[in-house]
């Protein structure tokens, strides 16, 4: 009679078990599978959705060779589209891109940008290099991100880097200027 108990419980801890890991691994997986499509939809046709019920299009790509960065950009920086990668703040007419990504996910590499690295931008067939100026830590609340007259890129995301909690109107920007 003990044998049976034990091959029982032996067998719940082994589902158990199974089950706390594939949960653990849904939202991983989930998110590599969302990187692949959005690759897949930025390499087919720039500008298009990654699958049919996204509220976002893929519509560059941003490169750090010395990070080995290469990354899809969305087409916004809403809460929802942030969730699967960089977004696009706005292009103002003559002057670069602004691109925000969360300091813990997507851009959970600009701590270890220094100056001087380049950074490539291709988006619609337009392929530009900038090389990285200046960084600064600016509050949000009091400031906001100006249009200029020059090719300018900017990137931005919470500060402090390593916060353990989100949120705070601090931002780290990270600005480059356009290479001849």
């Amino acid at each position: 009679m003990r044998r049976p108990v034990l091959v029982a419980a032996a067998w719940a801890l082994l589902l158990t078990g199974a089950a706390v890991t594939a949960q653990s691994l849904y939202l991983p997986a989930k998110g590599w599978l969302a990187m692949q499509l959005i690759a897949d939809a930025y390499a087919r046709a720039p500008g298009s959705r990654p699958w049919p019920q996204a509220d976002f299009r893929a519509v560059a790509r941003l490169q750090v060779a010395r990070l080995g960065v290469d990354q899809i950009v969305l087409d916004q920086a809403s809460p929802r589209a942030l969730a699967f990668g960089p977004g696009l703040l706005r292009r103002p007419h003559r002057s670069g891109p602004i691109i925000s990504a969360h300091r813990d996910t997507h851009f959970n590499w600009v701590g270890a940008l220094q100056r001087g690295d380049e950074v490539h931008w291709e988006q619609g067939g337009d392929h530009r290099r900038y090389r990285v100026a200046s960084f600064a830590v600016v509050n949000s609340a009091e400031h906001a991100l100006a249009s200029v007259a020059e090719d300018i890129l900017v990137l931005t995301t919470c500060w402090p880097l390593d916060a353990r909690t989100a949120g705070g109107d601090l931002r780290y920007v990270i600005t480059a200027v356009a290479m001849p």
